[in-house]
């Protein structure tokens, strides 16, 4: 009997941006575990990439793409993904933010009610470290741990970011809940599509 392979199903928000648009493809052309020596075929993609765009233009990457969806179609979209990501970092507009909070405020209630795991990852900025004040450091570079997230201040601009922030985390140390969560902010971003 052959055994079905099933693809984890991936959610990343706004494709169309730089960042997403570079996470989508790279995770679209992962692989698959190793290839036997008696299988004839390439090896398959891992991820079925599935996103929000901005205008109607096809990705080829992506495995289906929603341009503009309501509210319902988005959650019943990110239910269906196995990983959501959700990329907040290039706007500080409170409307990318909003939707991120509802997104992953949707996702755990629904996932309260009804069977499965999903994976919650939030990509920020690291503007919501902006104003935090380094403790006495050897170097002249400062440094920050994992400890100083509780002290940490955010630039005027990206308090609705830190609010998010807050909130992934506080919703992944719940007791049982189904959805585990990541926050990511690796640095500003520049070059190509500044």
């Amino acid at each position: 009997m052959e055994e079905t392979k099933k693809h984890k199903r991936v959610f990343v928000n706004d494709v169309d941006r730089y960042s997403s648009q570079h996470i989508a493809k790279f995770l679209s052309t992962c692989e698959a575990g190793d290839l036997s020596e008696d299988e004839e075929t390439g090896p398959e993609v891992a991820f079925q990439v599935v996103g929000t765009v901005s205008s109607p233009e096809k990705l080829d990457f992506l495995h289906q793409q929603y341009d503009s969806p309501s509210r319902d179609e988005l959650l019943r979209c990110l239910l269906g993904c196995d990983v959501v990501v959700y990329n907040v970092s290039e706007s500080s507009t409170p409307q990318q933010v909003d939707e991120a909070t509802w997104a992953l405020t949707g996702l755990h209630a629904e996932l309260k009610t009804c069977g499965g795991r999903k994976m919650f990852i939030l990509i920020s900025t690291v503007m919501t470290w902006a104003r935090t004040k380094p403790e006495e450091a050897d170097g002249p570079e400062p440094v920050f741990s994992e400890e100083d997230v509780t002290r940490r201040r955010p630039h005027p601009s990206f308090r609705k970011h830190k609010d998010l922030e807050k909130l992934v985390l506080k919703l992944a140390k719940e007791k049982k809940s189904k959805l585990t969560c990541y926050v990511v902010a690796a640095g500003l971003q520049y070059g190509m599509e500044e």
